[in-house]
């Protein structure tokens, strides 16, 4: 089962072992199938896409994507069994044409982030009915992701606080409203 944790400075300090070579604000690492993780230039921006799942209606978004004049270059012949490398395409420009928004529009079961370097800007978000889970924390004004708890536990200095909203929202089975967008 594939999984990705990340980490993203909000102070704007570089990772010197950053494993993306396009951008040193984001540190991250993905367990599981590296086509689930790109670097795509777009119109003189640079973004990082993390996905972990599958979006069902990436087709009808595509379509609407491309009747705006958005042009794909991957293939679903193109990506070994799954498909994930459209996926990612698809969420990345309807992430870029209806930026937050595009959360409402698919339907699946998926987490994700989105960097932004050009500025400096992190997109964190899930399912809504949190299929697949995403946990984060900020802790010495680093924000730290993943979609497993274990994680976020492998770092240091990590407390464990309960957060009365999510709690409600787990039990309660209702969906999150919540989004996340850091900028740096």
């Amino acid at each position: 089962m594939s999984w990705f944790v990340g980490e993203c400075n909000l102070n704007r300090n570089s990772y010197e072992n950053s494993n993306n070579d396009l951008n040193n604000d984001l540190y991250f690492k993905y367990k599981g199938e590296e086509k689930n993780v790109m670097n795509i230039r777009y119109n003189e921006n640079v973004y990082t896409v993390l996905l972990n799942g599958t979006i069902y209606n990436k087709d009808e978004i595509k379509v609407q994507l491309q009747d705006l004049g958005f042009e794909f270059n991957i293939e679903p012949d193109d990506i070994e069994s799954n498909d994930i490398g459209s996926d990612i395409e698809v969420l990345l420009k309807g992430y870029i044409y209806f930026g937050k928004d595009i959360v409402k529009k698919l339907n699946g079961v998926f987490s994700f982030a989105i960097w932004n370097n050009n500025k400096k800007e992190l997109f964190i978000a899930r399912d809504k009915f949190g299929i697949k889970p995403l946990f984060y924390t900020v802790i010495d004004h680093t924000i730290i992701f993943s979609t497993k708890i274990k994680g976020i536990l492998e770092y240091k200095n990590i407390d464990l606080i309960l957060d009365k909203q999510g709690i409600c929202e787990l039990f309660g089975l209702r969906t999150s409203t919540h989004f996340w967008i850091y900028t740096i």
